[in-house]
């Protein structure tokens, strides 16, 4: 009987990943809450524009008002990613799946191919729905909005859906190393979201590290309308995060091939 070939497991991945319902639902929340906060960011967006100071009206920035939910949706498709390998472990059929395949590296990167082409069309369509909703609930308040056709905006918002595709690989690489769903999440959540959200209460020189060179912070400069010159510019910071998942995945694969199921 002729070995399975990587098309093959490729093939069976994106059966496993449609047929699980955790990964899918996943995949649909992440546009829900992109939606869902898109429009909550727009109203206090335009409620601050309308109570603001001239000056402060003059600055308004809203393209930031309403990227927001960015962080959210990061983690949420980053679980998924996590969930299409730890939902097997739950389940017990992990090792049925590596007794199938015979190459543990062709399954792990099956998986990761799977994870990264769904995060990156969620990703892609998430980002658009969110900016079309939350920027038409800034016009109907009355405050500044934007358009897709607007200088900057296309390539703002495919550096989100390439963000988001890589969040997704990150969730792969830190599920295979946990095997857990819920270590897994938490551990993303923690790096993705509460580490930067705590730079402030760091000492100086940790916070300009963290703001600066850690990888997710990095990596979001590519989803920036405009550029912040304290920082990293969006290519440099995307090329480090695609470095730091590489080294993960490399990880993750080392860890899947080395120890027992």
């Amino acid at each position: 009987m002729r070995a399975p070939g990587f098309a093959d497991v490729l093939r069976s991945e994106w059966l496993k990943f449609r047929s699980l319902r955790a990964p899918v639902l996943t995949a649909a929340g992440a546009l829900a809450a992109g939606i869902g906060y898109g429009i909550l960011f727009g109203l206090q967006g335009a409620r601050q524009y309308l109570l603001a100071a001239p000056a402060d009206q003059a600055a308004f920035d809203p393209y930031e008002a309403v990227s927001r939910p960015l962080l959210f949706v990061q983690v949420i498709l980053a679980a998924m990613g996590a969930l299409i390998v730890t939902s097997e472990y739950r389940s017990g059929m992990m090792p049925v799946s590596v007794t199938a395949v015979p190459g543990r590296g062709r399954l792990l990167m099956a998986k990761a191919v799977v994870a990264g082409v769904a995060g990156l069309a969620v990703g892609a369509v998430t980002a658009v729905a969110t900016f079309l909703t939350g920027h038409a609930v800034l016009a109907a308040g009355g405050a500044p909005s934007l358009t897709l056709a607007d200088p900057g905006v296309p390539g703002a918002l495919t550096g989100t859906a390439l963000y988001l595709a890589m969040a997704t690989l990150l969730g792969v690489a830190t599920g295979t190393l946990v095997r857990a769903s819920a270590g897994a999440v938490s551990l993303l959540a923690v790096g993705m979201v509460l580490v930067p959200a705590m730079a402030s209460v760091y000492p100086e020189w940790l916070s300009r590290f963290v703001l600066t060179f850690w990888p997710t912070v990095a990596g979001m400069r590519i989803t920036a309308l405009r550029l912040d010159p304290r920082f990293m510019a969006p290519l440099p910071g995307f090329v480090l995060l695609c470095g730091f998942v590489a080294v993960m995945v490399g990880a993750a694969l080392w860890a899947f091939r080395s120890r027992d199921v």
